[in-house]
C-alpha cells in the first residue's frame, strides 16, 4: 500500500466518522428540542475542524492516486 493510499482510506474513515457521529447528533436533537442550538454549533465546529479537512485530503489524495496509476506503464 502507497503512501497516498493510505493517507486517503485514512482520510475516507475520518470523513465516514464525521458523518456518522452527525447523524447521531441529528438524531439528539430531533429528541429534545432544548438541544438543537448546542446540537447546530456541534455541528458546525465539526464540520469545520474535521469533516471538511478530511473531506479535502480525500479529494487531493484520490486525484494524486489517479494521477499517478495513469503516469505508470502497463
Amino acid at each position: 500500500m502507497t503512501g497516498w493510499l493510505f493517507l486517503h482510506v485514512f482520510a475516507l474513515g475520518v470523513w465516514m466518522g464525521c458523518v456518522a457521529i452527525e447523524g447521531i447528533l441529528e438524531t439528539f436533537a430531533h429528541r429534545d428540542a432544548t438541544l438543537r442550538t448546542a446540537v447546530a454549533r456541534v455541528h458546525f465546529w465539526i464540520d469545520l475542524l474535521a469533516e471538511g479537512p478530511a473531506f479535502t485530503l480525500v479529494a487531493v489524495s484520490g486525484i494524486v492516486e489517479v494521477a499517478v496509476e495513469t503516469a505508470r506503464p502497463l
